[in-house]
């Protein structure tokens, strides 16, 4: 005798599942399929099978196409950027951002930007310490180092409905420097990534729909936009910074327009700008942090930094942004119209290594005081500046007594 398949009435091919087994009584018995229903091994399991395969493709295939159609763009392979400053990866990440403009505060681009942000980061190497690309707030990103102590790289989100006032350059910048950092081995410090949401007015009662957003007139009113948005930003910042003080703030308002040069921002850290201009210039990138640019006192993201970093800040503004006067600046005779954030990459990578190494030496000093008086009779001009700031946290003092040093 042989057991049919147990398919339910309307099955149409039950001999083709007759599948003889011995039975307890020497007869036969269907094959019972461990932990599923009483089904044979023939036919049916195998259309069954297929079946849930075709499912779980189809499931895939749903995942797959709901990514493409929710409009972030896809990340540019990271595999091409080698262990440089890589333009063309920055440029994809430059593109991508201005593809989703102009951003109006939680408008579709905006949440669409967030996202690409909060996945680039992600893809290279950082950790997302705040804001996941799904909500409003300040996007912070890290690598983590050594010590918790931070070095604070900051750049604009601009939401201001047009790139004209504020473009995304500053955005791939950090990207870029992301991937080089999570790249290597850990830092001697966190570096930590924060963008400042540069958003524009809210209608005033009176004056048009209640909550919503009118547009700015000018370069003037962009850039009390972006002050301001520099001075939430430090309030989100300040609750984690109480402990210790950022080792040093780096603002980037850079401008994706060739041409550009960074203005020397008298406000900034002295120090701190000259180890930029002077890594400029040994790097052959004095045209970009040129010292014939002329000083200015730009206002901008990192004016309400300085008090939360003992002043340790550098603000490193587009001359076109820190003088108007100069937005309309002609390209040279014969240069070339390209985009290129290596400069500034570059220049900022070497800098802030520099500086790492010369706090390095700082925290060594602090840590063992008697190695300072060992010191002394090499480094006469240190044991004299100690004196006259025997607190070693004093920033100015100590980086004098450094210079000595070398790095």
């Amino acid at each position: 005798m042989t057991e049919k398949c147990l398919r339910p009435p309307g099955c149409v091919n039950h001999s083709a599942c007759e599948t003889p087994m011995a039975g307890p009584q020497g007869g036969t018995r269907p094959l019972l399929a461990p932990g599923r229903a009483r089904l044979t091994m023939g036919r049916h399991t195998a259309v069954r099978s297929r079946f849930d395969v075709l499912r779980i493709g189809t499931a895939g295939l749903s995942l797959v196409l709901w990514l493409a159609c929710s409009g972030v763009p896809a990340l540019p392979d990271l595999d091409e950027g080698g262990a440089e400053f890589s333009d063309g990866l920055a440029a994809a990440h430059l593109d991508a951002l201005s593809s989703l403009s102009p951003r109006w505060p939680g408008s579709r681009e905006d949440r669409r930007a967030r996202k690409y942000l909060a996945r680039a980061f992600e893809a290279v190497g950082a950790v997302l310490v705040r804001g996941d690309g799904g909500g409003d707030g300040p996007l912070i990103a890290e690598v983590r180092g050594r010590s918790e102590d931070v070095v604070l790289l900051l750049a604009c989100y601009g939401v201001l409905g047009s790139s004209e006032w504020v473009d995304d350059s500053g955005l791939a910048l950090l990207i870029e420097l992301a991937r080089l950092y999570a790249a290597e081995p850990p830092p001697p410090y966190t570096i930590r990534f924060a963008l400042a949401e540069v958003r524009p007015p809210v209608v005033a009662a009176g004056e048009g729909a209640e909550g919503a957003w009118r547009p700015v007139k000018d370069a003037a009113e962009a850039r009390r936009r972006v002050v301001a948005s520099g001075r939430e930003l430090a309030a989100a910042l300040a609750p984690s910074l109480v402990a210790a003080a950022p080792r040093f703030v780096v603002a980037f308002e850079p401008r994706a327009e060739a041409g550009g040069r960074i203005a020397r921002d008298l406000r900034s850290h002295p120090i701190i700008r000259n180890v930029f201009w002077e890594t400029a210039a040994r790097l052959n990138y004095a045209n970009t942090f040129s010292k014939e640019s002329g000083w200015s006192s730009p206002a901008g993201l990192h004016g309400a930094f300085s008090p939360l970093a003992r002043g340790r800040v550098l603000a490193l503004v587009d001359e076109r942004l820190a003088r108007p006067e100069l937005s309309e600046r002609t390209l040279p005779t014969g240069s070339s119209p390209a985009v290129s954030l290596a400069p500034i990459g570059r220049v900022t990578l070497a800098s802030v290594a520099r500086l790492m190494r010369r706090f390095e030496k700082i925290d060594a000093f602090r840590s063992d005081p008697e190695g300072i008086g060992r010191r002394d009779a090499a480094h006469p001009k240190l044991n004299k500046t100690s004196d006259e700031s025997p607190h070693l946290s004093n920033f100015q003092g100590v980086f004098v007594a450094l210079r000595g040093v070398g790095s």
